[in-house]
C-alpha cells in the first residue's frame, strides 16, 4: 500500500590577459626573420577565450554547489527531511510519467523507491517530538506580532501542541505498517489507517495554526524579502490544505475523497516550494 508522507563563494575574476607581457605558446611560430622586417611584422592578435580560461572561469562552480549543500544540511535539522521530501515526491512523477508512457515496470520500480523514502521519513520524524515539546514549553514556534500579540501567542501554541499530538498517532501507524507480514491482519491495518488519519487532522490544525499567524505577519511586514518568505509559506500552507483534509477521513485508504494523482501532485508542488523557499534562506 502506497502511504502518504507529510508533511556563498564569491566567482573568481576572469584574468586578463595583457597581450604587451604575456605570450600565447600559439603565436611563437614567428620567424626571427619576420621579426628583423619591419614591413612583415603583425598585430597583436586580439585577447579570446581559450579552453583552459573558460575551465578557470567555471571550475570553482561544483565546489560553490557543495559547499551550498553543506550549508543547507546544517542550518537545520529540518532540512534534510525537505530534500527528501522532494526526492520522495519527484520518483512518484517519474513514476506516473512512466506509466502513462506504458512502461510498466520502471514505474513499479519508482513508485517502490518513493514509498521506501515516504517510510525513511516517518522514522526520521520520530526524533522530532522533542523539538515540540520544547517549543511548547519556551514558545519558540511562537512569531509575535505587533498588532496581534495574544492572537499570534495562541498560535505560536497550536503550532507545538499539534505536532504533540501528531508524532506519536503517527508512530504508531507506522509501527502497526511495519510490522512483520505474518502479523499483518485486516484488523490491523485497520488500526493502522485510523491512527494515520487523527494524526492528520493534528496535521491540518497545525496547518491553519501556521497560516493564520503567517497572514498576520505579511500584513505588518515592511521588508521584501521576509514578506516573500511568509507569501511563499502561505502557498505551502494552500498546496498542503486538501491532502490534509484527503487523509484526515474517515477510510481514506479504502473510499478516498479525492483521486490520487491530484494529492501527490499537490504534495510534488509543494515539495518544490518548499525547497525553493528553504534554498532562499540558506543563500541570504
Amino acid at each position: 500500500m502506497h502511504k502518504r508522507s507529510k508533511g556563498d563563494e564569491g566567482t573568481k575574476k576572469d584574468t586578463v590577459v595583457d597581450d604587451d607581457s604575456s605570450t600565447d605558446p600559439l603565436l611563437i611560430a614567428a620567424s626571427s626573420d619576420e621579426d628583423d622586417d619591419p614591413q612583415s611584422k603583425r598585430k597583436a592578435a586580439p585577447a579570446t577565450l581559450t579552453m583552459p580560461t573558460m575551465l578557470q572561469k567555471y571550475k570553482d562552480v561544483p565546489l560553490r554547489w557543495l559547499k551550498f549543500y553543506v550549508r543547507f544540511l546544517q542550518t537545520s535539522p529540518f532540512h534534510q527531511d525537505r530534500l527528501l521530501k522532494a526526492l520522495q515526491w519527484t520518483l512518484w512523477l517519474a513514476s506516473a510519467i512512466a506509466l502513462d508512457a506504458k512502461n510498466a515496470t520502471a514505474s513499479a520500480a519508482l513508485s517502490k523507491l518513493s514509498t521506501e523514502l515516504s517510510f525513511a521519513r516517518y522514522a526520521t520524524r520520530l526524533l522530532e517530538l522533542p523539538t515540540a515539546v520544547e517549543a511548547a514549553i519556551t514558545g519558540s514556534w511562537t512569531s509575535v506580532s505587533l498588532s496581534r500579540p495574544k492572537f499570534t501567542t495562541w498560535m505560536g501554541r497550536c503550532l507545538s501542541w499539534s505536532m504533540i499530538g501528531y508524532y506519536p498517532l503517527e508512530m504508531a501507524a507506522y509501527v502497526l505498517w511495519m510490522l512483520p507480514t505474518r502479523m499483518q491482519t485486516p484488523d490491523v491495518s485497520q488500526k493502522a489507517s485510523k491512527f494515520s488519519a487523527i494524526s492528520c487532522r493534528f496535521w491540518l490544525l497545525y496547518i491553519l495554526a501556521d497560516a493564520a499567524q503567517c497572514s498576520v505577519l505579511e500584513n505588518e511586514e515592511k521588508t521584501e524579502k521576509k514578506k516573500t518568505h511568509l507569501r511563499l509559506q502561505l502557498l505551502r500552507n494552500a498546496l498542503f490544505l486538501l491532502p490534509a483534509i484527503h487523509w484526515s477521513l474517515p477510510n481514506w485508504d479504502t473510499k478516498p475523497w479525492l483521486p490520487s494523482k491530484a494529492v501527490n501532485g499537490l504534495m510534488w508542488v509543494e515539495a518544490m516550494v518548499s525547497l525553493y523557499q528553504t534554498s532562499r534562506t540558506v543563500a541570504d
